[in-house]
């Protein structure tokens, strides 16, 4: 089980403009957004899979040391206790060392992720390969297949203390996301939610390809989501969801979706 402390007084109380930092404010808005956001995805089954066990929110009383006698004052430090992971950041790997093959399997189960924690509710804002785990990626990389990635490898996505809650009674949009999750509308396209926006994971789609054309190749006629036309030929031209009447009968508020893949 891993603590993540918020304590301002591990904060940079200088930032890089050389302006002075309000630690305080920083600490318990990255707290209160986690929780906030771990909370949200409980309802979720498909979230809680991508996601570390949550076990809480919780507060503790900490000594400080105040004066150069030894004076003491109390403070109240937030934290929340979630799952210890045992796998590798994805960051720390090198998809050069990948196959082609492998690298897209890994990133077709990351880019789900995102979509299964999205429609669940939370808008990660962080999404790059420092905040997201691989767990089981235990073979060599020259021994590693597409079928292993697909049947063995999990996705965990963590740190969420920038992240936005869309249904908190603060978020302005928050009428809109209701509305859309009661409709029963399936998961947005990956082929939509990425197009253009592929710069984190820049390194993991094989050169042979676009990043926009291998969105389309992974994710066109998968029926987990919604159904978006697009036209390779004019990749420059945005993908479009097709019209709503055509999707309002599949999904739920749950997306329900397998972390397994499905391809055309």
């Amino acid at each position: 089980m891993v603590a993540k402390i918020y304590d301002p007084l591990y904060y940079k109380f200088i930032n890089e403009y050389d302006y002075t930092e309000p630690v305080i404010c920083d600490a318990d808005g990255d707290y209160l957004r986690e929780a906030a956001a771990y909370t949200e995805l409980q309802s979720s089954p498909a979230a809680v899979e991508t996601t570390p066990i949550y076990h809480g929110s919780f507060t503790v009383e900490t000594d400080t040391y105040v004066t150069p006698s030894g004076g003491k004052e109390k403070r109240v430090v937030p934290l929340i206790l979630i799952e210890y992971l045992r796998g590798q950041s994805m960051s720390s790997i090198k998809p050069h060392t990948l196959s082609d093959e492998v690298r897209s399997a890994i990133t077709r189960k990351v880019i789900v992720a995102e979509i299964v924690i999205l429609h669940a509710g939370v808008d990660h804002y962080d999404y790059c390969p420092r905040n997201i785990m691989l767990l089981n990626l235990d073979e060599s990389p020259l021994t590693l297949t597409e079928d292993y990635i697909n049947n063995h490898v999990q996705v965990k996505v963590i740190d969420f203390n920038i992240s936005i809650v869309n249904a908190h009674p603060s978020h302005k949009y928050r009428r809109w996301y209701k509305s859309d999750a009661k409709a029963g509308r399936k998961p947005q396209s990956p082929i939509v939610r990425y197009h253009g926006q592929m710069i984190e994971f820049y390194y993991w789609v094989p050169k042979s390809t676009s990043a926009e054309e291998w969105l389309w190749e992974q994710f066109h006629g998968d029926e987990r989501f919604r159904p978006v036309t697009w036209d390779p030929k004019n990749p420059l031209k945005s993908p479009k969801y097709l019209d709503d009447s055509e999707d309002d009968s599949g999904g739920s508020s749950d997306s329900g979706i397998s972390m397994g893949t499905t391809k055309e």
